[in-house]
Parts: structure tokens; sequence; C-alpha cells
């Protein structure tokens, strides 16, 4: 029997991690932050980089994105299938506009990392709830599909 692959194209989820950290071209900053996160993500949970993003990327799947679209003079929400470099892109920025919100005076990865065990843990968690928000607009606005070829 041969194994069928999720997708084609071999995404390395770490990588795209590390670029949303990225700010002013500061790669060095970024790498050690980044490396940082997991270094205590380890310590607290005993999982590697790979399992946490793995974990991370389960919970926070999402098949579909909500657009708005404009219709003689009304407009209309509308649910839109994701490809996969859509859907990575979705869960990085669920994360980070949760630690925007946290009003804090701590480093970033600390909120990054509190964010994290939340999701991991099934706790209640900022990420967790802008997901639920999505699927209930999708679940509401549904009969809206027909709009989404004008």
């Amino acid at each position: 029997m041969s194994k069928k692959f999720f997708s084609k194209k071999k995404v390395i989820f770490p990588e795209i991690f590390l670029k949303f950290f990225l700010k002013k071209g500061n790669f060095k900053k970024a790498e050690t932050n980044f490396l940082n996160l997991f270094k205590i993500l380890f310590d607290k949970t005993n999982l590697g980089q790979y399992s946490v993003l793995s974990k991370l990327y389960k919970i926070l799947y999402i098949n579909f994105e909500l657009r708005k679209i404009k219709k003689f003079r009304s407009s209309h929400i509308i649910i839109v299938p994701v490809k996969q470099n859509r859907r990575h892109f979705l869960i990085f920025k669920y994360l980070f506009d949760a630690i925007k919100h946290d009003k804090r005076n701590v480093s970033t990865v600390t909120k990054l990392v509190t964010e994290i065990l939340k999701c991991i843990q099934n706790k209640e968690s900022e990420v967790i709830k802008l997901k639920t928000l999505t699927k209930d607009l999708a679940f509401k606005n549904r009969s809206n599909v027909h709009y989404r070829w004008y």
C-alpha cells in the first residue's frame, strides 16, 4: 500500500513560525526569541518544537475563512475555503493577534508561551475564542455562499 500524504509540498512549520518573529529584519534577535520560546515550552511540557507545533496545528486547524463582499449596495459575509499555506498563515495570525491584545507588561515570548500552553491544555485562550467566533459567524452566514461568485 502506498501512503497518502497530506500535501505534496513540504512545508517546514517552524520556519513559517520564525518568520512571524521577524521585526525590522533583525533575524538574529528573532531566532533567539524563537529558541527561547521552545526552550521554555520544553521545560514546562517536555515536548519538542515539532510536537508542540503539530498540536497547535491540530487544535487551530480551520478549513474556511470569512470575507466581506459588496453586492448591490449591501455587504455580505461569505465563507471561502482555504488552502494549506493560507491555513498556516491564519493559525499564526490568530496567535499573534491574541498577543497584541494582551496588555501585560511582559515580553512577547512569555505571552506566546502562555497562549500556546493554554491552547495545548485546552484551557480558555484568546486564540480558541477567535476560532470559535469564526465558526459561529460561518454557521450564521452559511446562506450567503451563493454570493461567492460575484
